[in-house]
């Protein structure tokens, strides 16, 4: 009885073993993901600094903003953190 094993010569991946479809995809696809996410942030802050121009007193002095500090928040680009 043989109790060998046959062991095989271990194989070098090749860079073609890691462009995949998937992750070619994933490689393709992430400059859209980053300008798509950029795009939406900046979309929010439009929203957000529009609902700050007609802020009622009450709700502006719970969140504890000052009159200047919004004027200061509408001012900026859209693109300004």
């Amino acid at each position: 009885m043989n109790t060998m094993i046959a062991l095989r010569a271990p194989t070098l991946r090749t860079a073609a073993d890691f462009l995949r479809p998937a992750a070619l995809f994933a490689l393709l696809t992430a400059p859209l993901v980053l300008l798509a996410n950029a795009l939406l942030t900046w979309q929010n802050r439009i929203v957000l600094r529009d609902g700050m121009v007609g802020m009622p007193e009450h709700l502006r002095v719970d969140a504890g903003l000052s009159k200047e500090m919004i004027s200061a928040e509408i001012d900026k680009p859209f693109w300004a953190a």
